[in-house]
């Protein structure tokens, strides 16, 4: 049940990521490279940020659970 519930929220971030920067925003703030290749540059969206945060709290969690293998 975790799974599926984590994999939800993972999944309507990632679909409401997109509400605030439009594509017409994205297009104003990309770089084009030979006509062909471009870059954007776009602030982080809330899926990212819950992303980096869920990685954070795991790997402190981890090294306090495992920190007699470190020291």
């Amino acid at each position: 049940m975790i799974i599926i519930s984590a994999s939800c929220v993972a999944v309507f971030l990632a679909l409401m990521s997109g509400r605030i920067y439009k594509q017409k925003d994205a297009d104003s703030h990309a770089g084009k490279y030979a006509g062909i290749i471009r870059e954007g540059h776009g602030p982080l969206t809330v899926f990212l940020y819950v992303a980096y945060a869920v990685i954070l709290i795991w790997s402190l969690a981890y090294l306090i659970q495992h920190r007699g293998e470190f020291f």
